[in-house]
């Protein structure tokens, strides 16, 4: 079940799991040396769900869907600058029209993968499309790129939204 979770929805769900919350409320636990104990807990909160966003796997993740029917100008690549902001982590999917299956995507623009797309007989086909996706640039560059009639079918992006933090719930046996 996908979860969308405030902060303070969150941080309750830490402190649970965290064995900090206890749930009958008999107990209570604190800190007596002046250090804010929610501040330490949501710090651990947000490095666990960063590192969640970048290296789990796709189904304990919430992808959100970007594509539209968008025409897709270009000639050998496609360079499309996401209007994602920083929000934007990792690329689930991509796939044109044109395409026969979704793209392998690649997350290091200086790869190997990456750099084969730079020249025309190393770049990939139709039959196995290649997207690079440049997470500090937010751009994607897809290859190949064949007509000018070409549409985005399908764009799933991992978002990382302030104060907001989308997953499936079996992610929390991660913690």
């Amino acid at each position: 079940m996908k979860l969308t979770l405030t902060r303070s929805e969150m941080l309750a769900r830490w402190r649970l799991h965290r064995g900090y919350d206890i749930p009958h409320h008999d107990a209570s636990v604190g800190r007596s040396d002046g250090i804010d104990l929610d501040s330490i807990l949501e710090a651990e909160m947000d490095e666990w769900y960063r590192n969640l966003l970048l290296t789990a796997p796709l189904g304990l993740l919430a992808p959100v869907e970007k594509a539209g029917i968008i025409a897709v100008p270009g000639q050998g690549s496609v360079r499309m600058r996401l209007h994602l902001g920083e929000t934007a982590v990792r690329i689930a999917a991509v796939r044109l029209s044109g395409w026969r299956c979704t793209a392998t995507v690649v997350s290091d623009p200086f790869s190997p993968a990456a750099m084969r797309q730079l020249h025309p007989f190393t770049r990939a086909s139709a039959d196995a499309p290649v997207a690079v996706f440049d997470p500090l640039g937010h751009t994607l560059d897809l290859y190949p790129y064949h007509s000018g009639t070409d549409k985005l079918e399908t764009l799933r992006v991992v978002e990382r939204c302030a104060d907001t933090y989308s997953f499936d719930s079996s992610a929390l046996s991660l913690i």
